[in-house]
């Protein structure tokens, strides 16, 4: 705790602006594959652990506000949801057979997309670095995904009339789309715009054609499903690989003083989550992620991400 502390009095000092400088000049030399600057690393876990310091005093801050909330609530589980299977690889499971599955447009589009996918696959090793993650993959209901069909299923109501479920973290891409497109109208989840290969819908017991279960969750995925495949294809199209690696966590260091600073260091850009609240309004893309590093459920790029679905 009282490192936490000590994270939390200094996270405006000088020191972290000397980071974030540090951290524009370095980033500039990094290839989309590399890990972020060391220095932005360190900004990074100084505010996650000034987070815990932060996090109770606004709680305390906001407790004028909402006094009729804390005083009356219950904490309980949600029941568990299991996720779908994997399907199992079969003759169709290669770069072909998932192009052939993607492409809806014409002759000429499906040629475009071929050449950039194969290229992809060339200079990043796409399908088979997929297909390592997809065969170790175990699919699970992500905990917001959870929480949502507690409230929908049950037919609860949230406090206030404020549809929004918290999260420790912003939301994995699969579970944004979730929340876009679930018939409740929950208010969309900030997103680190991650694609995890172990990420799955809850399962849906009786799955069949006359079940309206079925029917709600095929509408979902589809909705879902095309609007990965545009994202898919528009990245492929521009035969770009990936986005920098990025935190899936919130740096928490409002940015006040660290903006006058890095500004003047030769006016180099740099991956915005460096500087910003949200990482999701930081990057409008997609990156590899290693299972090793700040997650345990382990991301891919979105161009392999869409045929674990």
């Amino acid at each position: 705790m009282a490192l936490c502390k000590f994270a939390y009095d200094y996270r405006h000092s000088e020191h972290i602006d000397a980071l974030a400088a540090q951290a524009v000049q370095e980033e500039t030399r990094l290839g989309p594959a590399d890990r972020r600057s060391s220095f932005a690393l360190v900004r990074h876990y100084i505010g996650r652990l000034a987070h815990h310091i932060r996090a109770p005093n606004e709680l305390i801050e906001d407790s004028c506000d909402l006094g009729h909330l804390l005083q009356t609530y219950d904490v309980c589980s949600v029941g568990s949801l299991s996720g779908v299977r994997a399907p199992m690889r079969d003759s169709h499971t290669n770069l072909r057979g998932i192009l052939n599955r993607m492409c809806k447009g014409g002759k000429e589009e499906k040629e475009n997309i071929e050449n950039g996918l194969f290229y992809l696959n060339k200079v990043v090793n796409v399908f088979e670095n997929f297909m390592s993650l997809y065969e170790q993959a175990q699919p699970q209901v992500h905990a917001e995904i959870q929480c949502l069909e507690h409230f929908y299923r049950g037919r609860r109501r949230f406090a206030d009339g404020d549809r929004f479920i918290a999260c420790s973290k912003p939301a994995c891409l699969c579970c944004e789309l979730y929340f876009k497109h679930y018939p409740a109208r929950m208010v969309i989840p900030a997103s680190h715009r991650k694609v995890w290969t172990r990420w799955s819908p809850p399962l849906v017991e009786d799955f069949g054609k006359n079940d309206v279960a079925t029917w709600h969750q095929k509408q979902i995925l589809n909705k879902i499903t095309q609007e990965l495949r545009d994202l898919v294809i528009t990245q492929v199209l521009e035969r770009s690989p990936s986005i920098c690696w990025h935190p899936d966590s919130r740096t928490s260091i409002t940015e006040i003083q660290s903006m006058a600073s890095v500004t003047s260091v030769e006016d180099q850009s740099v991956d915005g989550e460096l500087y910003n609240e949200s990482v999701s309004e930081s990057s409008n893309g997609f990156e590899t992620e290693d299972q090793a590093f700040d997650s345990d459920d382990g991301g891919v790029s979105i161009n392999i991400g869409l045929v674990a679905n």
